[in-house]
C-alpha cells in the first residue's frame, strides 16, 4: 500500500475510532514528518465547515452531502461506508465541529496515549499557526508555529516533566515541592516558577533559553553530555551550540560580558546589545526582526507566515544585508516583503505557499 493511502486508510480508522496503539503512533508519525498531511486535516476541517453552512436536515440531502464530502476529501473510497463514520459525519454537518474540536482545534492536534496508566497528550502546531494551553498545575504556555509539546494529563508526585520541540513560552506556576523540568532533544531546563522562552527546532544549530523572570537552571538532557550546570538569572539568555557543544550566555539588559561554557573549561568574550522583546514578541502577535540577516528572518517568516521561503543562501550580497523592524499579526507577508524590499535591492515572488527571492 502506498504511503499516501495507507495514511488515509488510518485518518478513516482514527475517526471510526478503531485505531490500534501501532497505529496511532503511525498517525502521530505522519502527521508529524509531512506537513502536508497535517494540511490535509485541515483542509477536511475547513471542508466540514463550508458544507456545515449550506445543509438542511433533508435525509437525501445528507446523504448527498455527505457524498460530495467524500469525493472532496478523498475521492477514491467511500470513507462513509462505516455506520459509525456516517452517524459522526452527520452530526458534524447538522450540529457542527464542538465533539470534534479536542482535535482539530486551534489549528493544532492534541494526541492521547497511555503509558503506564499515565495519559499523556502531545500538541502538534503546524507552520503559521499558534497555540495556547494551560496544564493541570496552571502553568501557562504558548506554542509558536512548527512546534510539538509532549506533557502528562495530571503531574506525578515530586516533579513535573514535559517535552518540546520548537519554540514555547512558559509560565510556570510555582510548586516548590514539584520543580518543573522542560526537557529538549539535547537541554533540560529546570524551574521552580519563573517565566522564560525556550526556542528548540530540530533543525536550527542552536537551544535558545532566555529568561524573563524568576530563576532556571539549564542542565545536559544525556547524562553522557560533559555539560557544566548552568544558572540563568532574569534577562539572560543561553545559547548552546549544538556542534561545538558549548553555551554561551548573554546578558540582555546592557553591553558587558558573557560566558562562553564549554565542556570543559570557561571562557569570557565582549557581548553585544540586545533586547528581550524581540525573542518573545510571537507571543504577542508581533514579528520583531533586530539587526537580523536574511537567513534568520526567513527562518521566522517560515513558522510565522506557514510558508517555505526559498534563496540562495550563499549569495555574499543578500547576506550582506541585515533587518531591523516591527509587524503585527494581521500584517501580510506581500507586506512585510514590500517593506524589505524598499531598502534591499532584490525581487520576490509569492507562488502559493512559497516565497522566492533573488536579487537584482
Amino acid at each position: 500500500m502506498k504511503e499516501k493511502e495507507l495514511f488515509q486508510d488510518l485518518l478513516v480508522r482514527f475517526f471510526d475510532g478503531k485505531l490500534t496503539q501501532e497505529e496511532e503512533v503511525m498517525l502521530l508519525k505522519f502527521l508529524k514528518e509531512d506537513e502536508n498531511n497535517f494540511k490535509e486535516l485541515l483542509e477536511i476541517r475547513d471542508i466540514w465547515d463550508s458544507a456545515e453552512a449550506n445543509l438542511t436536515t433533508k435525509e437525501d440531502e445528507t446523504e448527498e452531502a455527505l457524498l460530495n464530502l467524500n469525493k472532496k476529501i478523498f475521492g477514491r473510497k467511500n470513507i462513509f461506508s462505516s455506520p459509525f463514520i456516517r452517524i459522526a459525519a452527520t452530526l458534524i454537518i447538522l450540529l457542527g465541529f464542538s465533539f470534534l474540536f479536542f482535535f482539530l482545534g486551534n489549528k493544532s492536534i492534541i494526541y492521547h496515549s497511555d503509558n503506564n496508566q499515565i495519559t499523556y497528550n502531545e500538541i502538534i502546531v503546524p507552520k503559521g499557526q499558534k497555540s495556547q494551553i494551560t496544564l493541570s498545575d496552571s502553568t501557562k504556555i504558548w506554542l509558536n508555529g512548527n512546534s510539538v509539546l509532549r506533557y502528562p494529563s495530571q503531574f506525578a508526585t515530586g516533579r513535573r516533566d514535559v517535552e518540546l520541540e520548537g519554540e514555547a513560552y512558559l509560565e510556570v506556576a510555582k510548586d516548590k515541592e514539584r520543580p518543573f523540568f522542560v526537557k529538549t532533544s539535547e537541554l533540560t531546563i529546570k524551574v521552580l516558577g519563573t517565566k522564560f522562552n525556550i526556542k528548540a527546532y530540530q533543525g536550527d544549530k542552536t537551544i535558545e533559553t532566555t529568561l524573563i523572570e524568576g530563576a532556571v537552571k539549564i542542565l545536559p538532557t544525556k547524562s553522557t553530555m560533559r555539560l557544566q550546570e548552568t544558572l540563568l538569572k532574569p534577562n539572560e539568555k543561553a545559547t548552546f551550540d549544538r556542534e561545538g557543544k558549548s553555551l554561551i550566555l548573554v546578558d540582555l539588559a546592557f553591553s558587558g560580558e558573557r560566558k562562553q561554557i564549554e565542556v570543559n573549561q570557561l571562557q569570557t568574550k565582549k557581548s553585544i546589545e540586545a533586547e528581550v522583546e524581540p525573542i518573545i514578541s510571537w507571543k504577542d502577535d508581533k514579528l520583531i526582526f533586530n539587526d537580523e540577516t536574511l537567513v534568520e528572518i526567513a527562518l521566522k517568516m517560515e513558522r510565522w507566515f506557514g510558508v517555505d521561503v526559498k534563496f540562495d543562501s550563499s549569495n555574499k550580497k543578500l547576506n550582506s544585508y541585515r533587518y531591523t523592524g516591527k509587524f503585527v499579526y494581521n500584517e501580510s507577508i506581500e507586506r512585510v516583503m514590500e517593506v524589505i524590499s524598499v531598502t534591499t535591492p532584490l525581487y520576490y515572488e509569492i507562488n502559493q505557499n512559497t516565497l522566492i527571492i533573488r536579487p537584482k
